[in-house]
């Protein structure tokens, strides 16, 4: 992969963990109803910082 793209994987890479750490935080304040869209924004950012871990190792994985 390019120096390139593997810098533009670690940026998203880092973006994505920020994200999750504060749909995390926020967890734990919101109103009940609130709970399940922030369940699912912690679901996607884990699932895109996991990604771009495995696009950054290199083929197969992406």
């Amino acid at each position: 992969m390019t120096k390139l793209k593997d810098q533009l994987l670690r940026l998203i890479q880092h973006d994505a963990y920020r994200k999750l750490a504060e749909f995390t935080g926020q967890f734990v304040r919101v109103a009940p109803e609130e709970k399940e869209a922030i369940l699912a924004g912690i679901d996607f950012e884990r699932w895109l910082a996991e990604t771009c871990e495995k696009c950054l190792q290199g083929p197969p994985a992406c």
